[in-house]
């Protein structure tokens, strides 16, 4: 019995729509499998994003804040690096992310939109931060914590901690953005 062209086609596409479940399936046990190995062994966070509205209110909030450069610690999929140039066009925009399989998203992204954020695959307590510049995270209480000697040292900064507050900046704190279910927290060092 031979085929004709329209069941070949069906079971092209079908066959097509199977691979992508499975590489879909792999890139998702991949991401849960490097956040439990992070959690567990580094103590490090796990992937959780900040909502895209949130970030556009945290950046209208910045709007007059005009920085030389804009750091996310963190930055995860890249989403507050996005927002931030676009609210920033003139600022250097750089993103420290240790998850491989987010900095490939980014690198993606990158290409596809022509953009002009930089992410580097570096360890976010190594990161180079200079004065005249925006540092935003979305990090754990513990981990802001291991932060407390790089925060302290920084000068002409402004902190943006979304999640929670900073305990040993506290009289350094701006503003607080008020938000469900984290509040946002901006501090001037």
């Amino acid at each position: 019995m031979m085929l004709d062209s329209s069941r070949l086609a069906l079971i092209g596409i079908l066959l097509f729509m199977v691979s992508l479940v499975s590489i879909s399936s792999l890139i998702i046990i991949t991401f849960l499998i490097w956040d439990i190995i992070q959690l567990i062994f580094k103590k490090n966070c796990f992937y959780l994003p900040a909502k895209k509205e949130t970030i556009g209110k945290i950046m209208r909030e910045l709007r007059d804040e005009n920085p030389a450069y804009f750091y996310d610690l963190g930055c995860g999929d890249g989403r507050a690096l996005r927002e931030a140039g676009k609210f920033f066009p003139k600022t250097e925009i750089v993103g420290y992310e240790i998850n491989p399989m987010l900095c490939l998203w980014n690198r993606l992204i990158k290409k596809l939109f022509n953009s002009k954020i930089e992410v580097r695959r570096k360890n976010l307590f190594t990161a180079e931060i200079k004065p005249d510049s925006v540092v935003y995270f979305f990090l754990l209480p513990e981990m802001i914590e291991r932060l407390e000697a790089k925060l302290k040292n920084l000068r002409n900064v402004t902190i943006v901690s979304h999640g929670f507050d900073i305990k040993y900046l506290e009289t350094r704190l701006q503003k607080i953005i008020e938000g469900k279910p984290f509040k946002t927290y901006i501090y001037r060092v």
